[in-house]
């Protein structure tokens, strides 16, 4: 799920690039896509639930400069990759990282659509399934007795690995 759309990426700062690049929507939705995921990687982690981050204009904004970075690196790296580094878009990424990890360390506080705190949820799972009450087929004995057999198949008649 992303947390922006294609109309708000593809602003007069790309769109002239993209343009001339002949880029359809669909690789536009695959770099917003690729930069959502970086957004769940840093923050689903830490205890934020999907539907709060999609109610945040920061993550939407970290959504889009990211979405915009893998963009023009893209674009770029098929032109010119020696130069990549040279662009100032960079930065955005860098930006975004950076907001990404004050969210994840606590240093900044996320807000939703209306101005409330969203708050991580408790990170403890409960497992769905134990084998406290299994009954096991076969005993489980605390001694093991290992021993190599005298004889190996070695014979023709044998199918497979020899």
């Amino acid at each position: 799920m992303a947390y922006c759309l294609i109309s708000d990426v593809n602003d007069k700062s790309i769109s002239d690039i993209i343009t001339s690049a002949n880029w359809q929507n669909a690789d536009i939705q695959k770099c917003i896509d690729e930069g959502s995921d970086i957004i769940d990687a840093y923050l689903i982690k830490v205890g934020y639930q999907k539907i709060d981050l999609s109610n945040a204009p920061l993550i939407k904004q970290i959504n889009i400069l990211l979405a915009k970075y893998n963009i023009l690196r893209n674009i770029y790296a098929n032109i010119n990759p020696s130069k990549v580094e040279q662009r100032g878009f960079i930065e955005w990424r860098n930006k975004a990282i950076e907001l990404l990890e004050k969210l994840q360390d606590g240093n900044i506080v996320l807000t939703d659509n209306d101005g409330k705190i969203v708050s991580k949820r408790d990170l403890r799972y409960t497992p769905i399934i134990t084998t406290e009450n299994t009954k096991r087929i076969f005993k489980i004995a605390k001694e093991y007795e290992w021993s190599e057999p005298d004889s190996t198949y070695n014979d023709e008649d044998v199918i497979g690995e020899k």
